[in-house]
C-alpha cells in the first residue's frame, strides 16, 4: 500500500515540475513572508513558497493530499482567516460556527503536534508525521461542517479521504492524536466534582472593635471554608436579609491583622469580616459567596492560502485560553454586633450612698455623634439636641442600654442631689470593645472649694496686673467674705467689713475653703499705668475641683508711642554699603543716632496732636495715648531734606525704618531747578519758575579755600502713613506700647562742580594781517590731571604762579592808520574747563568771568576755530562796573551738561587789547617787571538731576564751595568753583629786519664757451666773487595788485632824541667792499626791495641783475612768506650783478 502511494506521488511530482516549467507563476504584487502574514488577518496578501518551506517549517500544513507542490517557488494568496476557541470558530468576515466538535478537534491536533516538522524524509514525498496525517483525516469533516458556515468556505479534497480513520493509512500515533482530539472536543468547558465545605467553629466567633491602618471597624470571626480555586465574591447579610455595605475581609499575618481582597481568602484558613463602625445592623444572619473554577481550552489561528496551480496550504498559530465556571455557597449565622452599658452614680467617700436622678447623654467618640435610644435600645446617631438622656434610679443606676461597639463618652447633664457638686458636661470615657455587658461606676464630691483669679491685660494675658484690689461677695448667701488673722473664713453683711484682697506680682488672688457657689468680685483700686478701675463686678463660681485661675481682664486705655531716628552709614571697613538697618550686626557699627529731629503725631485729618524732637540719643516718645485711637494717628518726622533722605523700609524689623517721604521727595526735588549765589556764605535754591525756595548757609574755611554746608531751611517730611505702617497697639508685644516707630536716614550725595582755566592763544592783528600764538601749557599736554582739580594743589603750585609773555613789535604798536581796523589789536582767548566731580548728573547754567579792566570783552562760546574766532557763541551779559579797582565782569550762560566724572566741558572767552592799551603796557615799567593782565572765572549757577535723562531735578548743592561769592583779587576767597589763569605780560620784541648782500656774480665759464652766454649762477661764492658797495637800496610798498608804490616807512627808536619816530626806508651802501644792507622797524605788509646801481666800476652799461637759481625760484615764487624760513625774524634778501655779454 505504501509503495503504491509513493509511485503515485512521484508521478504527480513529475507532472508538477513539468507544469511549473511551462507556466511560471508570476505576480507583481508585494510579497510577504510567513511571519509577516501571521501578524494580522492578512487577507489578500501574497507569499512565495516551495516544497522546502513545507519540509522545514512546523507552522504550515498541507490540506490537499495528493495535490502538487514542487521545489520551485510559487505564489500563494491568503484567502481566509479563522480563529478557533474551544468548539467555536470565527472568520475574518465575522461569520461564526458555534459548537462543532470539528473546531475543538482541529485546535487540539495543532496544539499537541509535538513532533511535527514538514516532510519527515526529504527523499519521500509522503509525510509520515502523525500531526499531518491527523490534519488530512480531519480537514474534509471540518470543511463540510464548519467551512460551509464560515461564508460557504468548503475546500474539501477527495484525496484527504484516503486518510479516513476507517482505513489503515493512519499511523498509531496519528490514531491516538485523533482519539484524544475527539475526547477533548466532546468535553470542552465541562467542570465537575467541586466541593465547598464550611469549617467555621461558630462557638469561637467573637465580635470586637478593632483598628486597622488607622480606621476603626467592628470585627467578626474567625470564619473558615475549604474550597478549590478561589472565592471571587462574598456577601454578609443583616437581620433583615439585606447585604451589609462596605464589608471588608482580613486575616492575620505574623500576629498582625491585615485587610485583604476577597480572592486572597485562603482555603481551609481563618479569615475575619470587618464591618463599618457606624453600621446600623444588629446582627449577622448569613454569609454567602461564589467560587470560580478555571479550565484550559485550546485555540488556533488559521490562514488558508491558495495557489491555482498547486495544492492548498494552511498556516497555523496554535495556543491556549482559560474559561471559568462559578459555584455558589451560603451559610446561616446568628451573630449579634451590639453590647450593653449601664452607669452607677455613688458618693465619693461612702460608696453605699447612691445618687439618684443624675442624667447623662451618650456621645460616640468614634463617629462624632450622639446616641438616640428607643426603649433603651440604640436607634440612631444624632446631633446633641436630639440625643436621648438616661437617668439613675433610686439605686443610683441607669438601665442597661444596648449600643453598638465603639468608644463612648457619658456626659453628665444634671445632678440635683443636695450637698454634691453639679457636674454640667462632666464626662466619662467608656470603651465598648466587645458584645459583653459593661457597668461603669462614677463618684461625686462634697461642696467646698477654692477661688482663684488672675488679673491680666485684656488683649495680652501674659501681662499680669499687680496691686489690683477687690472685695468678694457671695451671691447665694448675699454676704461678703471676711478672713481673720488666722486665715479663717466668715461671711459678713457690709462691704466695709469685708476683707480687701490685692493681686500679687503675678496678678493672682486665691482663697481656699469657700462655700461652693456663685460669687461677685468688686474691683476697688487699680494702680497699673494705662488702666482704669472696672466698674462692673466679675462673676465667679466656686467649685469643689479647682483647676486653674480664672482670668479677669482689664483693658489698657493708654499706651506710649516711641522710636528713634538714626543716620545709616557703612563703616567703610567691614561694610562697603549701607544696609538700611540700625546696627544690625557687628559689621554695622558706624550708624549714629540723630538728635534734634522734629517728630509730630498727626490724626487722620492731618492735624498735629503732639509734637516733640529727638533727644541727644535720637529718641522720642509720645506718652499716654489712648490705645483705641492709635490706629487713627500717624507719626511724621521733619528733617533737612537736602542733607538726608529716608532709607528703604523694613516694617517687619524692630531696627528698621517705618516712615517714607513717598512722592514728597519728587516735589521737594522740583524746588531745586537751579542753584544761584546769594551771599559770601549762602546760596539760593529756585524752582522752575524762578521762585526762591530754600536758602543754604555754609561755613567758610579761607585757609583751606573750602566751604561746608552749615544749615538750611530745606525741611522735608517722612511719615508712617506713606510707608503703609499702621500704629496698632498689640497687647502681646511690649505691653501694648508701640515701640520702634523709627526713621532711618542716609546722607544724600551732594554736587561738586569745579573749574580750571588757561590762556589758550593770543592773536595779533595789524594792518590786515593776523598771527596766532598758542599757549595752553599750564597743564601737561593742555589737559588737567586729577590732582590739578584739587583745591589744595591748584592754588599752591607753580602752575598757579606761572606767567605768559607776549612780545609785541614797537612798530606795530606805533603804527596808526586812518582806517582804525588796520591798527594793532591783541586778541586773548581763555579756555575755561568745567568739571562735575561727583556721580550726580548736572548742568552748569552760568559762570562769571572777571577780566582785566584794560581788556575789552569780545565774546564767549563753546569752541574756537583755526583763525582764532569764537564759535558756538553763548549768551552773555555785562555791565560797566569796576570790581576791586581792576576787574570787569561778564556773565556767561553756559547751559553746559557736565557728566559725572567725565571729561570737562570747555568754554572759550575772548578779549581784545586795543593799540592804546598795548602802548601803555609796553611803556609801563611796572608791567614790564611784573606782568599783571589777569583773568578769573567762577561758577555762578548749576542744576542737578536724578539720572542721565535729566528729566527730573535732584536736590543738591556744592559740597565744598559757595558759587558766585568770589572777591576778585583776594585769592583766599577762591574755592574749587573758581580759578584764575596765569598772568599775561606784553614785552617789546626786537624790530623786524630785512637784510641782504649785493655781490658780483661770476659768469659760468662752460655756458660762456659753449653758448656764448655770460650768466652767473645767482649764488654768492666768497672765494671768488666780490661784494658790491654804493648801491642804493629802497623798501617800497606793494599794493594789492602787485604794483610797486612809494617808499615804505620804518620806525626808528633812535629818532627824536631816543623817543623814536617814522622815516623813509632808503639806504645806500657806503663801504666799497661791504655790499650789505638792512631795513628795521617796518610793520607787516607787502613790500618790494628796489636796487639802483651804476658807477665807474660797475657801470649800468656793463652790468645787469643776475638770474635767480632755478630751485630757489620755484620754492619762492609761490610763497610770498618765503623769507621766514631763511633766518628767524630777519628777512635775508641778497642781490647780485653780472657783466653783459659783449656785442
Amino acid at each position: 500500500m505504501g509503495l503504491k502511494k509513493n509511485i503515485k506521488n512521484i508521478i504527480c511530482l513529475v507532472a508538477v515540475i513539468l507544469f511549473t516549467m511551462l507556466i511560471p507563476n508570476v505576480s507583481s504584487a508585494k510579497i510577504y513572508t510567513v511571519d509577516e502574514v501571521k501578524q494580522g488577518k492578512s487577507i489578500g496578501r501574497n507569499l512565495r513558497l516551495n516544497i522546502n518551506d513545507l519540509r522545514s517549517r512546523n507552522d504550515i500544513y498541507c490540506v490537499q493530499w495528493r495535490s502538487t507542490l514542487n521545489s520551485e517557488t510559487v505564489t500563494y494568496k491568503v484567502v481566509k482567516y479563522v480563529e478557533i476557541k474551544g468548539n467555536k470558530a470565527t472568520d475574518n468576515s465575522g461569520n461564526t460556527s458555534e459548537t462543532h466538535k470539528a473546531n475543538g478537534r482541529l485546535a487540539f491536533i495543532l496544539a499537541n503536534a509535538k513532533n511535527y516538522g514538514g516532510i519527515k524524509d526529504p527523499d519521500e514525498y509522503v509525510s509520515t508525521y502523525a500531526p499531518q496525517q491527523a490534519i488530512w483525516a480531519t480537514m474534509n469533516s471540518w470543511f463540510n461542517k464548519v467551512g460551509t458556515e464560515l461564508g460557504n468556505f468548503n475546500y474539501a479534497w477527495d484525496g484527504n479521504s484516503e486518510w479516513s480513520p476507517k482505513e489503515d493509512a493512519l499511523s498509531d500515533e496519528a490514531i491516538q492524536l485523533r482519539t484524544a482530539a475527539n475526547n477533548y472536543a466532546k468535553n470542552v468547558g465541562n467542570i465537575t466534582d467541586v466541593n465547598i465545605e464550611n469549617k467555621t467553629d461558630s462557638s469561637a466567633v467573637k465580635v470586637s472593635k478593632q483598628e486597622v491602618n488607622g480606621v476603626k471597624y467592628i470585627r467578626v470571626g474567625p470564619f473558615k471554608y475549604k474550597f478549590p480555586s478561589k472565592i471571587t465574591s462574598l456577601e454578609v447579610k443583616d437581620e433583615n436579609g439585606n447585604n451589609i455595605n462596605n464589608v471588608k475581609v482580613g486575616k492575620y499575618y505574623n500576629n498582625e491583622q491585615k485587610l485583604i481582597s476577597i480572592d486572597k481568602i485562603t482555603s481551609d484558613k481563618n479569615f475575619y469580616v470587618y464591618l463599618p463602625l457606624n453600621t446600623d445592623i444588629n446582627k449577622i444572619t448569613k454569609i454567602s459567596g461564589k467560587i470560580t473554577v478555571p479550565k484550559e481550552i485550546y485555540t488556533a489561528q488559521l490562514w488558508f492560502i491558495q495557489c491555482t496551480e498547486h495544492q492548498n496550504l494552511m498556516i497555523v498559530n496554535p495556543g491556549t485560553d482559560t474559561i471559568e465556571k462559578d459555584f455558589n455557597f451560603s451559610t446561616d449565622y446568628d451573630i449579634p454586633v451590639w453590647t450593653k452599658l449601664s452607669i452607677e452614680k455613688i458618693d465619693e467617700e461612702n460608696n453605699t450612698i447612691k445618687l439618684p436622678n443624675v442624667k447623662f447623654v451618650l456621645y460616640n467618640n468614634d463617629l462624632g455623634k450622639y446616641v438616640k435610644l428607643d426603649n433603651n435600645k440604640f436607634s440612631s446617631y444624632v446631633d446633641r439636641n436630639e440625643a436621648s438622656e438616661i437617668q439613675t434610679d433610686a439605686n443610683g443606676e441607669t438601665p442597661q442600654v444596648e449600643l453598638k461597639l465603639g468608644q463612648y463618652i457619658a456626659i453628665e447633664t444634671e445632678n440635683p442631689n443636695t450637698g454634691y457638686e453639679k457636674y454640667p458636661n462632666e464626662t466619662i470615657t467608656i470603651n465598648l470593645n466587645s458584645n459583653k455587658h459593661k457597668k461603669i461606676k462614677k463618684t461625686n464630691k462634697k461642696i467646698y472649694g477654692k477661688l482663684g483669679i488672675q488679673k491680666v491685660d485684656e488683649k495680652n494675658n501674659a501681662i499680669h496686673l499687680k496691686g489690683v484690689k477687690f472685695v468678694i461677695y457671695n451671691k447665694d448667701t448675699s454676704k461678703y467674705v471676711s478672713k481673720n488673722v488666722n486665715g479663717e473664713i466668715s461671711y459678713v453683711d457690709s462691704r466695709e467689713q469685708a476683707t480687701v484682697y490685692e493681686t500679687n506680682d503675678d496678678g493672682i488672688i486665691e482663697q481656699d475653703n469657700l462655700l461652693i457657689g456663685n460669687y461677685l468680685l468688686y474691683e476697688t483700686e487699680n494702680q497699673n499705668e494705662g488702666y482704669e478701675v472696672t466698674a462692673q463686678p466679675y462673676e465667679y463660681t466656686v467649685g469643689s475641683n479647682f483647676t486653674t485661675f480664672q482670668m479677669i481682664t482689664n483693658k489698657k486705655v493708654y499706651i506710649n508711642i516711641s522710636g528713634y531716628v538714626w543716620v545709616d552709614k557703612p563703616d567703610e571697613v567691614k561694610q562697603s554699603v549701607r544696609n538700611d538697618l540700625y546696627r544690625d550686626n557687628d559689621s554695622d557699627a558706624a550708624d549714629i543716632r540723630k538728635p534734634g529731629v522734629a517728630v509730630r503725631l498727626r490724626n487722620t485729618q492731618g492735624n498735629v496732636v503732639r509734637e516733640t524732637t529727638t533727644n541727644n540719643n535720637g529718641e522720642y516718645v509720645f506718652d499716654k495715648i489712648k490705645a483705641e485711637d492709635a490706629e487713627n494717628y500717624y507719626v511724621e518726622f521733619v528733617y533737612d531734606g537736602l542733607i538726608y533722605q529716608n532709607v528703604d523700609l523694613h516694617l517687619d524689623k524692630a531696627n528698621g525704618s517705618k516712615a517714607s517721604e513717598a512722592n514728597l521727595r519728587d516735589e521737594f526735588n522740583s524746588r531745586f531747578a537751579r542753584i544761584d549765589g546769594k551771599a559770601r556764605d549762602e546760596v539760593q535754591a529756585k524752582d522752575a519758575n524762578g521762585n526762591n525756595t530754600y536758602n543754604i548757609k555754609y561755613d567758610l574755611n579761607s585757609a583751606e579755600r573750602t566751604a561746608s554746608i552749615k544749615s538750611s531751611n530745606c525741611g522735608i517730611a517722612a511719615n508712617t502713613k506713606n510707608a503703609g505702617y499702621v500704629l496698632k497697639s498689640n497687647p502681646d508685644v511690649d505691653e501694648g506700647n508701640i515701640k520702634n516707630v523709627n526713621l532711618g536716614l542716609y546722607e544724600r550725595k551732594q554736587a561738586d562742580m569745579a573749574i580750571l582755566q588757561d590762556l589758550d592763544q593770543i592773536k595779533i592783528s595789524v594792518k590786515g594781517t593776523n598771527h596766532i600764538y598758542k599757549y595752553n601749557s599750564r597743564f601737561d599736554g593742555g589737559v588737567p590731571a586729577d590732582d590739578d582739580w584739587n583745591v589744595g594743589v591748584k592754588f599752591t603750585t607753580n602752575k598757579y604762579n606761572m606767567t605768559y609773555l607776549r612780545p609785541v613789535y614797537r612798530a606795530d604798536a606805533e603804527y596808526q592808520d586812518e582806517n582804525t581796523d588796520n591798527n594793532l589789536k591783541v586778541y586773548l582767548s581763555y579756555k575755561i574747563m568745567l568739571k562735575n566731580q561727583t556721580s550726580i548728573y548736572a548742568k552748569i547754567n552760568s559762570i562769571s568771568d572777571y577780566y582785566d579792566s584794560r581788556y575789552t570783552f569780545n565774546g564767549a562760546g563753546l569752541g574756537i576755530d583755526e583763525r582764532g574766532n569764537i564759535t558756538d557763541n553763548l549768551e552773555t551779559s555785562s555791565n560797566s562796573n569796576i570790581y576791586e579797582g581792576q576787574y570787569r565782569k561778564v556773565s556767561i550762560n553756559t547751559n553746559s551738561t557736565v557728566k559725572p566724572n567725565d571729561n570737562p566741558q570747555c568754554v572759550y572767552v575772548q578779549f581784545i587789547l586795543s593799540r592804546e592799551n598795548v602802548l601803555n603796557l609796553l611803556n609801563d615799567e611796572q608791567h614790564q617787571k611784573e606782568p599783571n593782565l589777569k583773568n578769573l572765572a567762577e561758577i555762578t549757577s548749576y542744576t542737578s538731576y536724578t539720572d542721565e535723562s535729566m528729566g527730573k531735578y535732584y536736590a543738591a548743592v556744592d559740597k565744598d564751595s559757595v558759587i558766585d561769592n568770589v572777591v576778585a583779587g583776594n585769592n583766599t576767597t577762591y574755592e574749587d568753583d573758581t580759578d584764575t589763569a596765569p598772568n599775561v605780560g606784553l614785552t617789546v620784541a626786537n624790530a623786524r629786519q630785512i637784510s641782504g648782500l649785493i655781490f658780483e656774480d661770476s659768469a659760468d665759464e662752460n655756458m660762456l664757451k659753449t653758448q656764448n652766454i655770460r650768466q652767473g649762477d645767482g649764488k654768492f661764492d666768497a672765494s671768488k666773487e666780490n661784494k658790491i658797495g654804493g648801491v642804493k637800496v629802497e623798501l617800497r610798498n606793494v599794493d594789492s595788485n602787485g604794483n610797486i608804490g612809494d617808499i615804505a616807512k620804518v620806525y626808528d627808536d633812535t629818532l627824536n632824541d631816543g623817543q623814536g619816530g617814522w622815516t623813509d626806508a632808503v639806504l645806500s651802501t657806503t663801504s666799497s667792499n661791504d655790499g650789505t644792507y638792512s631795513f628795521r622797524g617796518f610793520v607787516p605788509g607787502s613790500y618790494a626791495v628796489v636796487y639802483t646801481w651804476g658807477d665807474g666800476t660797475y657801470s649800468v652799461e656793463s652790468y645787469k641783475a643776475t638770474v635767480i637759481e632755478e630751485s630757489r625760484y620755484n620754492n619762492e615764487v609761490g610763497n610770498k612768506y618765503f623769507y621766514k624760513s631763511l633766518n628767524d625774524r630777519i628777512y635775508q634778501l641778497n642781490h647780485s650783478c653780472s657783466k653783459y655779454h659783449p656785442l
